[in-house]
């Protein structure tokens, strides 16, 4: 059964920003990319490291221990060394607010 839960203002992520919330036992990562708002999940596939350490390059996410790129609207994994894709979140901006399906 899914569930809608509130993260926080659309102000609080900047553009090309990234921030993880713990939720509901799931660290999900949010990023804003131009007028668009992604949540995934706050893991490397290739080694479990944080993608909130990362950042966002031309439209993707990156993380910063080896430099796997993801898409953040498919969970995409796009370079090696991370061949796995993640886990996407359903995301909807209401009166100001991110909310993520879980």
């Amino acid at each position: 059964m899914s569930k809608t839960i509130e993260l926080c203002e659309l102000a609080q992520i900047e553009d090309e920003g990234l921030r993880a919330f713990d939720v509901e036992g799931e660290s999900i990562l949010i990023t804003r990319i131009g007028d668009k708002v992604f949540a995934i999940e706050n893991r490397c596939s290739h080694e479990d490291y944080p993608l909130e350490d990362g950042w966002v390059d031309e439209g993707h996410v990156c993380c910063s221990m080896h430099g796997a790129k993801f898409d953040p609207a498919s969970g995409e994994a796009l370079t090696l060394p991370a061949y796995e894709n993640i886990k996407t979140y359903s995301v909807t901006i209401s009166d100001g607010k991110i909310f993520v399906v879980i």
